[in-house]
């Protein structure tokens, strides 16, 4: 009768262990196939200080399975020379470009760009940033954007 309760008290304490570790699942944005990100792109954070009226949005959506980063920029107020994707720990710092987007003299900017594993990395820990050069501001940039992940309503 006692290994019969033993039994019996192990199957309850595995079920209730299961149930709790299911409860304890992550979810939220960064569990999706494809994370979306965004960016607002202005003179806040670029180092040293402009008096750029230059602004910007960006759209990202990363597919963690084909490592695919999928950009949508808009540019008002300025004529970039370069746009690049740089990174930065910490996010207000200057840090060194990643990789350079085609076509920087367009206001839109679209395309994509595979991400080895140490830029997805830096994608999801927000240590990347969109930084545009302009003619009166090629050497530090003149607007920069940091890169975060979108937040998803909570039911």
């Amino acid at each position: 009768m006692q290994k019969l309760l033993r039994k019996l008290s192990v199957l309850v304490m595995a079920a209730v262990v299961a149930m709790g570790m299911q409860s304890c699942e992550i979810e939220g944005p960064d569990q999706d196939d494809v994370v979306k990100y965004q960016a607002t792109i202005n003179n806040k954070f670029i180092q040293p200080n402009t008096t750029s009226s230059g602004q910007g949005a960006a759209s990202f959506e990363y597919n963690k399975t084909n490592r695919m980063l999928t950009y949508n920029i808009t540019l008002q107020g300025l004529t970039p020379t370069a746009v690049t994707i740089n990174r930065a720990e910490p996010f207000y710092e200057n840090g060194p470009i990643v990789f350079e987007l085609p076509n920087p003299a367009s206001s839109s900017l679209t395309g994509s760009k595979t991400l080895t594993n140490e830029q997805e990395t830096d994608l999801r820990l927000g240590r990347m940033y969109v930084l545009v050069f302009t003619k009166e501001n090629k050497q530090y940039g003149e607007i920069r954007g940091q890169i975060k992940p979108v937040l998803i309503n909570e039911p």
